[in-house]
């Protein structure tokens, strides 16, 4: 058995969510197909609560899955690895020599660097394995670190171990499967249609369920939000949190601004992308969306000096900043659709 293997990772578009992230840092997107499916699905948005993410459920409706066309997909569950005394170690190293990544849930407070082990808590998260070297007994994974930013680090085979073995799971069906990721090597002929993503767009911006909405016919009770609504939701519950609400997790509302950040990003690329091809005339159009994109980073930035300092005032204005990007931005996706149509 080879000694070092490491497998090779892009620079992530999307960080917000390690599942998201992942996907991106497997895969890249610089092929045409590659950019092409990404930029038809990364658009719709989904606020669950004061969760906001991107809206790529699969059938059971479980929004935080790996699901792309471009990567082979294999589970395990621990159930399954504990009855038939599977070498948890050995299986994994078989798995990177045959170039397949492992994505799993596992307890960080075995994860030297994370917030839960720097605190000595129990936390069941997503990290995904690339890499080992034998010499060391370590792993090589990526993941987030104790200020949640996308870092890759080291973890030796003793620690992710116990990582994976000591640890309760949230959803027991879903996080309890060990994944098995591998790029597909055969070509996928994914072309851009650009009607399509005019539709996704009209979709979008009036905050209609995307087609074929399973997920909010799977989680009928759960407050839900689409689109440009998503706004209020964040808004919503940003002001709960500055009223004194002590069931908002600031966190959470950190990370959705920041995911609307690289949302506009992923935007203003497709838009950059639909030129290349189209030779459609929408480049005032774009530089309206980077000043929109700046009006995020704004709000991020504040966001920020409130999580380093705690001074509440660094919140005053964003609520209200929020709500007048989602305006703004609704009458550009307008003027958008009707130039590209």
């Amino acid at each position: 058995m080879k000694q070092i293997i490491e497998l090779p990772l892009y620079e992530p578009k999307v960080k917000s969510y390690l599942h998201h992230a992942y996907q991106f840092a497997i895969t890249g997107k610089d092929q045409k197909t590659k950019a092409s499916w990404f930029y038809m699905n990364y658009i719709h948005l989904v606020c669950e609560y004061y969760f906001l993410q991107f809206y790529m459920p699969d059938q059971d409706g479980d929004n935080w899955g790996i699901k792309n066309p471009f990567i082979e997909r294999e589970v395990i569950s621990r159930r399954f690895i504990l009855d038939n005394n599977i070498d948890l170690i050995e299986m994994i190293r078989n798995e990177l020599n045959s170039g397949r990544y492992i994505v799993s849930y596992v307890n960080e407070k075995y994860i030297l660097g994370s917030y839960a082990n720097l605190n000595n808590e129990n936390f069941n998260h997503m990290i995904m394995i690339h890499g080992y070297d034998t010499s060391k007994e370590i792993f090589l994974y990526s993941s987030f670190n104790k200020d949640r930013s996308f870092h890759r680090g080291e973890v030796p085979f003793s620690k992710f171990s116990a990582s994976y073995f000591d640890n309760e799971y949230d959803y027991e069906n879903t996080e309890s499967r060990m994944q098995f990721l591998k790029l597909q090597r055969e070509e996928i002929n994914f072309t851009f249609d650009l009607s399509t993503y005019i539709r996704s767009l009209y979709i979008y911006r009036d905050s209609l369920p995307p087609d074929n909405n399973i997920f909010q016919q799977k989680k009928s009770k759960i407050e839900i939000s689409f689109g440009l609504n998503t706004y209020d939701s964040v808004a919503s519950y940003l002001a709960q949190f500055t009223n004194g609400d002590d069931s908002i997790i600031f966190n959470n509302l950190m990370i959705s601004i920041h995911l609307l950040v690289e949302h506009k990003e992923l935007l203003i690329e497709c838009l950059e992308y639909i030129v290349s091809f189209s030779g459609k005339k929408i480049a005032h159009y774009i530089q309206r969306y980077e000043e929109l994109y700046n009006g995020f980073l704004l709000l991020r930035n504040k966001m920020l000096k409130f999580y380093v300092s705690k001074d509440i005032r660094c919140l005053v204005g964003i609520e209200r900043g929020l709500l007048e990007l989602k305006n703004n931005e609704y009458s550009l996706l307008t003027a958008i659709i009707l130039e590209l149509q």
